[in-house]
């Protein structure tokens, strides 16, 4: 009966007035509807206020419905490469800055190769988000969506990601 009630007032299209406080069973139910629909996590952290977390939980509910599951991230690289690609990426827009302070004449090519570099840093920093243990299971399903926004639903559905720093303007047969 409480996982019951406790399912009214999340999913009902119009929001249901809830007590303040309530029974164990009644926290319990919530918690595990909250698990179930992928919004927190076993350790997430609750308040005692019964009323306001039907209503975080009702809201996130509503705003994740469109975000992939879960499941999703773990088609990403492991948390650890991803951390080392946004290492890379951050120590190559270094250089750019640094070498646009430098080549004043190509300031505009290295505006541009700087921009990509901040869009490709913008989809790795989303994988680091959705593979983070730290972040509450509804902020990994955002930046899962995030992500699948940025790269596109054909490459996200895919498992293609783009490089961490633009690959493409390389010149490799120069460098050789």
């Amino acid at each position: 009966m409480p996982t019951y009630c406790v399912l009214v007032l999340v999913l009902c299209p119009f929001e249901l007035p809830a007590p303040h406080r309530a029974s164990e069973a009644y926290w319990q139910a919530l918690k595990q509807v909250a698990l179930d629909l992928e919004l927190t996590g076993p350790r997430c952290p609750w308040i005692n206020d019964f009323e306001s977390e039907v209503r975080w939980v009702r809201k996130n509910w509503r705003e994740a419905s469109d975000c992939p599951p879960l499941a999703d991230g773990d088609r990403l690289p492991p948390a650890c490469l991803i951390r080392q690609l946004l290492n890379s990426n951050c120590a190559y827009r270094q250089f750019l800055e640094a070498r646009r302070e430098v080549r004043r004449l190509d300031w505009d090519e290295l505006t541009e190769l700087l921009s990509e570099t901040n869009r490709l840093r913008e989809v790795w920093q989303c994988a680091a988000d959705a593979t983070s243990a730290d972040h509450i299971w509804v902020c990994r399903r955002r930046a899962l969506k995030r992500l699948r926004d940025l790269v596109g639903e054909e490459a996200y559905d895919a498992g293609n990601l783009p490089p961490c720093v633009p690959l493409w303007r390389f010149d490799i047969a120069a460098a050789r």
